[in-house]
Formats: C-alpha cells, sequence, structure tokens
C-alpha cells in the first residue's frame, strides 16, 4: 500500500492507518504482560487488552471491527476429561473510512485452536485465540512479538517469572473417527515461533511437529492453539 492511499484512509474512530498502527503496537499497561509459566523470556498478552484496544483503533465491536465463522468451521472433540475446540477459519475484519466518506471493509483469515474440562470455554478459547492471532497480523503489539518488549522491560526488570508447570504425560495421537480434522493441514504456525512461524503444519519436519505436540509446554493462547493443532495433524497423519 502506498503512502497516498496510505494517509487517505481512517478508522471510524478517525485514526489515520499510520496512526492505527503506531497505536496497536503503543505500550500497555503493566497488567497486559505476564512472563509465560514454565518459558520465562516469553511474554503473554492480556486478550481483555487487546479487545480495548481494538475498540479504542477501530470502535467498538460490531460497529467498527468484529469477526464471522461459520458453524462447518468449529470442531470440537472430547480428548480424555478435556474437550478441544478448533476454529478451522476465522474472518476478522475492520472498517476504513475513504477520504470522500465512504465506507470499506479489510478482512483477515485466521484460525485457532484451545482445550478446556468445559466444551462451551475450550470453544471460547478457540475464538480467543484465533483473534489474537489475526489481531498479531495487523501489528497488534509488534514489539512484543518482534523481541523489543517483554514483561520484564515494562516491568523495569522486575517481573517475577511464574513457576514451571508440572510434567504431564506424553499425548499419544488419535485413530480412527475421533482423528477427523478437516483443514487442520493448512493451520499457520504463529509467528512467534521465529523457526517455523508462518508454515503449514504440513510443511513442518515430522521431528518437529512430534516435539510441538508432545513436548512442548504450551502456556500461552498461541503456543495452545499451535499444540492443540499439532496434535491433530499426527493424529490424521499417523507415522
Amino acid at each position: 500500500m502506498n503512502a497516498t492511499l496510505k494517509s487517505k484512509l481512517f478508522t471510524l474512530m478517525g485514526l489515520s492507518l499510520e496512526e492505527a498502527i503506531r497505536k496497536l503496537d503503543e505500550e500497555l499497561p503493566e497488567d497486559a504482560y505476564k512472563p509465560v509459566p514454565g518459558a520465562v523470556e516469553l511474554t503473554d498478552i492480556s486478550p481483555a487488552h487487546m479487545r480495548n484496544v481494538l475498540n479504542e483503533v477501530f470502535g467498538l465491536c460490531g460497529l467498527g471491527w468484529g469477526y464471522t465463522f461459520e458453524a462447518n468451521d468449529v470442531n470440537v472433540e472430547q480428548e480424555g476429561n478435556r474437550y478441544v475446540a478448533i476454529l478451522k477459519r476465522m474472518v476478522f475484519w475492520y472498517k476504513v473510512v475513504y477520504e470522500d466518506g465512504t465506507l470499506g471493509t479489510a478482512t483477515v483469515e485466521s484460525t485457532g485452536a484451545s482445550e478446556n474440562f468445559q466444551p462451551a470455554y475450550a470453544l471460547k478459547g478457540a475464538i480467543t485465540s484465533a483473534l489474537s492471532n489475526a489481531a498479531s497480523n495487523i501489528g497488534f503489539q509488534e514489539s512484543v512479538y518482534m523481541g523489543r518488549r517483554s514483561h520484564r522491560t515494562v516491568n523495569g526488570g522486575n517481573g517475577t517469572p511464574a513457576p514451571a508447570p508440572a510434567p504431564r504425560p506424553r499425548l499419544q495421537p488419535r485413530t480412527g473417527e475421533e482423528a477427523t480434522v478437516d483443514d487442520v493441514d493448512n493451520f499457520i504456525v504463529p509467528t512467534v515461533f521465529k523457526k517455523h512461524g508462518g508454515m503449514r503444519l504440513s510443511e513442518l519436519p515430522r521431528k518437529s511437529l512430534e516435539w510441538y505436540a508432545n513436548e512442548m509446554e504450551a502456556t500461552s493462547e498461541a503456543a495452545k492453539a499451535f499444540q492443540i493443532a499439532a496434535r491433530a495433524y499426527l493424529a490424521r497423519h499417523p507415522a
């Protein structure tokens, strides 16, 4: 997008695209940043603060921004005593205002996944995961993902790492009908995983997939979504 076009586009809140980009990456209050348990150098970002920033940049949810997905893009299955929800396709949208006052809509596709003891909360987590992935693609807290900001720098270096979670048993891929998850091959690895970020699951080496699925301590929303998708992929494509 050239500079002339950017200068003629605004959000419903009256921000130019340049101002919107700066606002999306603006430092949040200290309580928005938390150390990831078991990975003290990684930073998790509060989804509540994310929604607040989206409202401030684009306008109220449902008016200036929002998201849609189809029922057949949602897959919720039981895995032991937990429910796993995979949102295979979400469309995040936000409104732009042209110089002549007409409205346009920009869209970003995303995926997400989550797990919980309650199916409704698993689905809610998958939606939040997909929304977080979409927001990161338009620059939300880019400095965190680029390693220029973290819970340590925001807190003046006084961030207290959360304790590492207790070891858990290795999860084996499911077989048969339980393993059927459409389009999981096309799940995009979150960009926070720098080595494989932006790649599809089908493009990852088998050993890397197995590590992400069974060994990685997934504590952030992005990591949880990635791990659940990796497990589903291995279940669908047994060695």
